[in-house]
């Protein structure tokens, strides 16, 4: 106790902006409202695996992190690793710019040119992409998720333009989906773009049973192009899994009608879903049109995401067709191109822990199943719960509760709108330093499960 308490003195002292980030605390609002000092999660001063070191409350504290939206893949060494071209590169560049001499660019605009590491980068995609037999590929760099689905339906939709299809207007998304913010970003239930203003259309949504989908079909089929599907869901069911036969038939289905699909794996991709591959729809043999990459393979450090189509580089070359979904630094920075190669390459080496950390987070899920208003999901290292009382009020107490208990447990889950959770540690997560945060998480998880039991009149 000792030893942590003087790390921690060491770590405050190397760290002056943190009391001046608590200062500014109620001029800045995000993903939660401006707080003031004693925000209940304040600056994080320092990471070691699992375990962060962070200000809660005015007060310092170490919890375990295992949420975090699936955007960081590696820890110590192996961060230390993915990292390393990236930092070697910056340093001998700046050490020309120091002399007053040429450099190598950092970035290109992207009415400049491209990086030379462009290519570098597509070589490895090339190597994990979900297809075989294709020479006809085509990717697209963005800079997060949302932007890399949104590039993935404007691909779809010019290629089956020039390719003759018919004109069908409508992107289906799941009844249950998230593909980024829902007031800019597709998935269901949307959100106005701003207070009080007009719904966009052209989105419809589609039911998740496959019996219901194929009377979906029918009535919809005509007017969709692309449909957008996720093999494992993220925040919106808390990592639930489809049934691989069944999601294999539903895909099959839509594009015998002419619907093009688009998979989007921003979450359970990389290999994080424990299938042995990089990308899910590789591993469950799914037909789609194109996929989704993105968080992680910046190594959680730096921007960048993507799209990947099956076929369209020669249609998109010959008729001069580009992507109006871009931005000005879109797939143009140098650090976060050799970072993403660097991670290409290294999580291959890492798919066997992934199914043998999978393994014991389905153990300890199978647990927390068992628990009164406790529903879970999951494969590899994303997995979830829902609290699934009928009463929406009653779920949103449970949610309080478990948000206390976690803050006293000193366990950090991904908590879901929905009411749940959803955890995602980095793919070289310690057996043993996972197997503690999922005690702790067991022991939130009983509390917001005596919520939902008192409610429906049961007890533990």
């Amino acid at each position: 106790q000792v030893l942590i308490f003087v790390q921690l003195l060491i770590v405050m002292r190397q760290t002056p902006e943190a009391t001046t980030t608590l200062d500014h605390l109620p001029h800045w609002i995000g993903r939660s409202p401006p707080s003031r000092a004693d925000a209940e999660v304040g600056p994080t001063l320092q990471v070691d695996g699992l375990r962060h070191t962070r200000l809660s409350r005015g007060a310092l504290e170490e919890t375990m992190v295992i949420g975090a939206a699936c955007s960081q893949v590696f820890t110590g060494r192996n961060l230390h690793k993915v990292l390393q071209p990236a930092h070697q590169y910056q340093a001998t560049q700046l050490e020309s710019l120091a002399r007053a001499g040429p450099a190598a660019p950092f970035t290109i605009h992207t009415s400049a040119g491209v990086p030379e590491h462009l290519g570098g980068f597509l070589q490895a995609l090339k190597d994990h992409l979900p297809w075989e037999h294709t020479d006809d590929w085509l990717a697209s760099l963005q800079m997060e998720g949302a932007t890399a689905v949104w590039a993935g339906i404007d691909l779809l939709f010019q290629l089956r333009g020039a390719e003759g299809a018919p004109a069908r207007n409508f992107v289906a998304v799941a009844a249950r989906s998230y593909h980024g913010p829902k007031t800019t970003s597709l998935g269901f239930p949307a959100l106005p773009r701003w207070p009080g203003a007009p719904r966009t259309e052209g989105a419809v949504a589609y039911p998740v049973e496959e019996s219901s989908w194929y009377e979906w079909l029918e009535k919809e089929g005509d007017r969709v192009g692309v449909m957008i599907v996720e093999p494992q869901w993220g925040s919106s069911a808390a990592g639930r899994p489809w049934d691989p036969a069944v999601l294999q038939r539903i895909v099959r289905a839509a594009k015998r009608r002419g619907i093009s699909v688009l998979a989007d794996e921003i979450m359970c991709g990389l290999g994080r879903h424990g299938q042995g591959t990089l990308f899910l729809s590789k591993a469950w043999g799914l037909d789609v049109d194109g996929v989704t990459f993105g968080k992680a393979i910046g190594a959680g450090v730096y921007p960048i995401s993507g799209v990947a189509l099956r076929r369209g580089a020669t249609c998109f070359r010959e008729k001069r067709l580009s992507l109006p979904q871009s931005h000005t630094y879109a797939g143009a920075s140098v650090l976060a191109l050799l970072t993403a190669t660097a991670v290409l390459r290294e999580v291959p080496h890492w798919l066997g822990h992934v199914a043998q950390a999978g393994e014991l987070c389905r153990e300890w899920f199978a647990r927390y199943a068992e628990l009164p208003g406790v529903e879970s999901n999951g494969q590899g290292l994303l997995w979830g719960c829902l609290w699934v009382h009928e009463d929406r009020a009653v779920n949103s107490k449970a949610a309080a509760a478990f948000r206390g208990a976690c803050s006293e447990y000193k366990v950090w889950p991904y908590f879901v709108p929905v009411g749940g959770f959803v955890l995602s540690p980095q793919l070289d997560v310690d057996l043993s330093e996972l197997e503690e945060a999922l005690s702790r998480l067991e022991q939130a998880v009983k509390v917001a499960s005596r919520v939902l039991a008192a409610a429906a009149g049961s007890s533990l």
